[in-house]
């Protein structure tokens, strides 16, 4: 429910990018974005307990620099994850009880290749990367504990060009991987693992310069 919106936005841009013709090949050199949007996790227990909470971002963050090397070719730098903050549960310890919200940040960076296929009033392309996972889950009760591991994205997207410098773009994105908490959550937990994967959409606004033809 809460990646519905930019998931649906984000799809609008991408199909009429894709019934889009090209007006202009001109393309920028370098390119800074900075977005938002929603995604659902592939993390359903993330304690590993037997009564377990799953994880449910509540906005997605997405911060890109591009540079390309032509029209169609481009690698850049990425950053993305979720934050979030839990429904409210209660932990039993031998001093008592207490009900406590967690805190979850689900975070990502690295590298990525994007194809453009046509640069026009609407450019449509596709994208991949790999990066490295981390994150933090913590509250009052419990403080902080932290994970790592590692990850890769996939997704389709559009930018659409708004005047001189300035960008807009549409991704929906499917980001999997693979990580592990520096400790075991609880004396309970079955084990150390965290899934960091995401599912969703973004919607971006960039600054281009540098532009060719």
């Amino acid at each position: 429910m809460k990646s519905r919106m930019p998931c649906s936005l984000a799809a609008c841009l991408l199909v009429l990018g894709m019934n889009a013709s090209p007006a202009s090949a001109a393309f920028p050199g370098h390119e800074v974005w900075i977005g938002f949007g929603g995604a659902a996790s592939g993390e359903k227990n993330i304690f590993n307990t037997p009564t377990d909470l799953e994880s449910s971002p509540d906005v997605v963050t997405n911060i890109m620099y591009t540079r390309n090397f032509d029209a169609t070719k481009a690698l850049g730098l990425h950053f993305y994850g979720g934050t979030e903050t839990t429904d409210k549960v209660t932990l039993t310890s031998s001093s008592g009880t207490v009900d406590t919200e967690f805190d979850l940040n689900t975070f990502n960076i690295g590298a990525r290749y994007r194809h453009t296929f046509s640069r026009g009033t609407i450019s449509p392309y596709l994208f991949g990367g790999a990066s490295y996972a981390f994150g933090s889950i913590q509250s009052s009760p419990t403080g902080e504990l932290n994970f790592t591991g590692v990850s890769g994205v996939v997704g389709p997207g559009a930018s659409l060009r708004l005047g001189k410098n300035f960008l807009l773009s549409a991704e929906l994105f499917a980001s999997f991987g693979t990580a592990t908490w520096e400790q075991a959550p609880f004396t309970n937990s079955s084990g150390d693992e965290f899934d960091p994967s995401l599912y969703g959409g973004t919607i971006n606004i960039g600054f281009g310069w540098g532009w060719q033809e």
